[in-house]
């Protein structure tokens, strides 16, 4: 009986801790399952923390680039072509009744802002004297016509002696110079179509006249001109006067801030898409 009684306690014993020690495991599995998902959640909040800052870096860094394309402080493709954005107004600067003296003055000051202009010559004035000043002028890109022989006015002369006026003008240029000029302007602008039909060569006339002339002061030619110029003028000066080049000192450094191009007559009519025609007076470019 006692043996059976052991027997029975020993059994009881065993089933308590087959029933006991699996308890004990799957506790300690479990706590060792959130130990682990801490640690895990740590370590992804840790990761996603890693990684908004990098996302917030790579977004900036992106955002800049961006704006600096858009500025174009660093993107060359952007930055303004000042070229194309400023346009270049053109006028014809032309001078009457040389050459002189000062004709010389008057190129160099051309050529030293990289200007062109027409100068009207009066054939009696015209001597081996001037052969290298009209040479140079022409081969700066500046542009000869006539003014006439003796600044006669061209509606008070019957026909051959008109025709003496031009003609006679421009052979002396060319036996000077080896340049025929084609544009004729008619001393005091006078002329009517008795004189256009000649076909002596395109009649140049202006439409703003500096007055140097009359006003001999170069501070109010100066005033005069830059309170009266518009684009695509042909403005009338003299190249016999001390003034107008004292003028032209003022007035040559405001045309360049200004934007404005001075150029030939020539090339002002072709910048508009005109052809001088033999036959026919201008007065306006456009």
């Amino acid at each position: 009986m006692k043996n059976n009684t052991g027997y029975i306690l020993i059994c009881l014993f065993l089933g308590l801790l087959l029933i006991v020690i699996p308890l004990n495991i799957r506790e300690s599995r479990a706590y060792n399952t959130n130990y682990d998902l801490d640690s895990i959640n740590t370590d992804i909040k840790a990761d996603d923390k890693d990684n908004n800052i990098t996302d917030d870096k790579e977004n900036k860094d992106s955002e800049k680039s961006l704006n600096t394309d858009m500025t174009g402080e660093e993107n060359s493709d952007n930055k303004p072509n000042n070229s194309d954005e400023i346009k270049k107004k053109y006028v014809a600067l032309t001078f009457d009744d040389g050459p002189s003296g000062f004709t010389k003055k008057i190129i160099d000051l051309l050529k030293k802002y990289e200007y062109n202009a027409t100068f009207f010559v009066l054939g009696n004035k015209l001597n081996v004297d001037y052969t290298d000043i009209l040479k140079e002028s022409i081969n700066n890109g500046n542009e000869i016509g006539v003014h006439g022989f003796s600044h006669k006015s061209f509606t008070r002369l019957k026909t051959e002696a008109l025709e003496e006026e031009v003609t006679k003008s421009k052979k002396y240029v060319y036996n000077l110079t080896k340049y025929m000029p084609n544009l004729v302007r008619p001393p005091y602008g006078n002329i009517n179509n008795n004189i256009r039909n000649l076909n002596l060569g395109p009649y140049i006339l202006w439409n703003n006249d500096t007055l140097d002339w009359k006003l001999r002061d170069a501070k109010k030619i100066y005033e005069r001109l830059i309170n009266s110029i518009e684009e695509n003028n042909i403005i009338l000066m003299h190249d016999t006067y001390l003034t107008t080049y004292k003028a032209l000192e003022l007035i040559l450094p405001y045309l360049k801030e200004n934007n404005y191009e001075v150029v030939t007559v020539s090339t002002l009519f072709s910048k508009n898409g005109k052809t001088l025609e033999n036959n026919k007076s201008y007065r306006y470019a456009t």
